[in-house]
């Protein structure tokens, strides 16, 4: 007896509906969308006091601050320049570190 053949929808693999992306088409988007990003990070001191909340690098907060505010990625700079709260709530030991921030921020 001959072997069966497959029908056409076997032959074809797994089906993606119109407007689905395929598995590899994902993994290709994520791959190419993190590698062209600039790091958020100026100085060592930022890197304890603004944590990352996804996987993507997308979503952070600020740990210094009281109520510990999300900020998107464009917007981290601007609440360490910028915000009031944050600025009244660095610690003594910690000003010559923020300053240092600053003037690299500025560049």
């Amino acid at each position: 007896m001959p072997p069966r053949q497959k029908s056409l929808n076997e032959a074809k693999g797994p089906s993606i509906h119109k407007g689905q992306k395929s598995p590899q088409e994902n993994n290709q988007k994520k791959s190419l969308t993190n590698v062209h990003r600039k790091p958020i990070y100026k100085t060592e001191f930022q890197k304890k006091i603004i944590i990352q909340l996804d996987s993507n690098g997308d979503k952070f907060y600020c740990d210094i601050c009281p109520d510990k505010p999300q900020l998107l990625r464009k917007n981290v700079d601007n609440h360490c320049l910028n915000s009031l709260a944050h600025k009244n709530h660095i610690k003594k030991e910690h000003k010559k570190d923020h300053e240092d921030l600053l003037k690299r921020s500025e560049m």
